[in-house]
């Protein structure tokens, strides 16, 4: 029986096979007795849990005698629960809040789009997310570990891509891997085939014994995706990561980002280009929906679907100039918006259009997204 990636972690509570449950990932296998304590759904009894460093998406389920086997592809987000879970968080730099109570989840398989302008706590969020920061107040878990408690956890389960270069400019794209490599403990085999996957993924594999230095920016950001991927992580975190390139090389990397996300791999996007919000958050199914979260104050002041938040604001808007600004005018649909404008005697500055999420975040915020 083969299921969908989305339809994947519906799947994996309520296996309750007639025989002994055997799972294979890879060449490895696992009974029922190394399962994680939270598949209470399961027949067997769940004694004990062993993290298992493989990242892999539940991609087929075939019953083979008295057995189960679940066939795991390399990019299974493998979590139970949320991916990401932050509940009435908050965060005070000398008395001032700057993350006010937050709260919010982060499905396995999901791309996040966080989004706020200047100040909103984006950064800060992103820092105790990622152990830079601890909060003042609330609970953070990433991958099922808590940030505080155990922060080695986290670090050995998330990837992250900053919007500042953060690879060795001294070092060759294979010897900044290698580094990586290591700090991770990688085996050495391990670590060679890891290094060539990725540079073939992302493009670079001719440019292995090349310096830093001598790369563009498209390329250094490219290895520091790759490098993020490097130790098979659960989750990537992307801080502006296409600021400062040229189009055509943001387009590229925006497929990469789509690509790795229709793998399985669980993503929080930061950005101020709404239309790579639109391209990357607009692409979830159904089964497995890509949100929106728009920040302003440190609150969570929106959360939804790109459809969701269309739907609630308007698809359609008048676009009205008075003097120097422009005054919005949302409309459930286009052609509500475009009947409106049609009853008008006087359209002078006026005009109508689809409503997109930058009109959508300036609703909201009363603020463009710098």
């Amino acid at each position: 029986m083969s299921v969908t990636e989305g339809a994947a972690r519906r799947l994996i509570p309520c296996v309750a096979p007639t025989g002994r449950l055997g799972i294979r990932i890879g060449q490895h296998r696992l009974d029922h007795s190394s399962f994680p304590s939270q598949m209470t759904n399961c027949q067997y009894p769940i004694r004990r849990w062993k993290p298992y460093p493989v990242a892999a998406f539940i991609s087929s389920c075939v019953r083979i005698s008295s057995k189960l086997e679940i066939v795991f592809s390399p990019s299974w987000v493998g979590m139970m629960g949320p991916a990401v879970e932050l509940e009435k968080v908050q965060k005070h730099y000398n008395g001032v809040p700057v993350v006010n109570d937050l709260s919010f989840t982060i499905a396995p398989g999901e791309i996040f789009g966080l989004l706020g302008p200047n100040g909103a706590g984006k950064s800060t969020t992103i820092r105790m997310l990622t152990t830079l920061t601890r909060p003042s107040g609330g609970t953070v878990k990433v991958a099922g570990f808590d940030v505080v408690q155990q922060a080695a956890a986290v670090k050995r389960n998330i990837g992250v891509v900053l919007q500042q270069t953060s690879v060795d400019g001294d070092l060759t794209v294979w010897e900044n891997l290698e580094l990586h490599g290591r700090l991770h403990h990688l085996p050495r085999s391990q670590r060679s085939a890891a290094i060539d996957r990725w540079l073939t993924y992302v493009e670079l594999t001719d440019r292995r014994d090349s310096l830093v230095k001598t790369l563009s920016g498209g390329m250094k950001r490219r290895l520091q995706i790759a490098r993020a991927l490097l130790h098979q992580p659960q989750i990537l975190f992307l801080d502006e990561p296409t600021v400062g390139l040229d189009p055509q090389t943001r387009r590229r990397l925006w497929e990469i980002i789509r690509d790795l996300n229709q793998q399985g791999m669980t993503m929080l996007l930061t950005t101020h280009y709404m239309e790579e919000v639109e391209y990357l958050c607009g692409s979830g199914s159904a089964q497995s929906p890509n949100r929106i979260g728009i920040m302003d104050g440190g609150k969570l002041i929106q959360l939804g679907t790109l459809a969701e938040l269309r739907h609630q604001h308007g698809e359609g808007l008048v676009m009205i100039q008075r003097q120097d600004r422009w005054e919005y005018k949302f409309f459930p649909t286009l052609a509500a918006a475009n009947a409106y404008l049609d009853a008008q005697p006087d359209k002078t500055g006026m005009m109508a259009r689809a409503a997109n999420l930058e009109d959508i975040f300036v609703e909201l915020t009363g603020r463009q997204l710098d």
